[in-house]
């Protein structure tokens, strides 16, 4: 990485252990997700929001939905190095708007991704299947 201009940058490994995990999210500005195929709400994303950490992702399947650009953080093309590397550095450069995402990302959270919501959500998705309407 250091070649690349790159200093102060980590590539971790995978790890079971979920403390360590959000301990390593909470020491980052943000939140690299380099997604080639197609996701269903990747748990990672959801860890970085629970951090206040903004998250950077390719412009893929769910992925935008679920990471507002420049509201939770930035998308970049795939494949687009170019694309990722001026993204980064806006992230590092800018720390205001760093910051405004990642409050928004940990709000997002916890106004979306609830136990309540979730179980509202699939209510409906059984009523809509079931009968045609929503769940009030």
């Amino acid at each position: 990485m250091a070649e690349c201009g790159a200093v102060n940058v980590r590539l971790l490994p995978f790890e079971r252990d979920k403390k360590k995990v959000l301990e390593w999210i909470r020491k980052a500005l943000f939140l690299v997700v380099p997604s080639e195929f197609f996701e269903n709400s990747p748990n990672t994303i959801l860890e970085s929001f629970s951090c206040g950490r903004p998250v950077l992702a390719t412009r893929l399947g769910c992925l935008p939905d679920m990471v507002k650009e420049h509201e939770y953080g930035l998308l970049y093309e795939l494949g687009n190095t170019q694309d990722l590397s001026e993204k980064m550095e806006f992230l590092i450069t800018h720390s205001e708007d760093r910051e405004r995402m990642g409050k928004l990302a940990y709000e997002a959270l916890r106004r979306d991704y609830g136990e309540s919501e979730h179980v509202d959500r699939l209510l409906n998705l059984f009523e809509t299947t079931l009968h045609g309407k929503k769940a009030v």
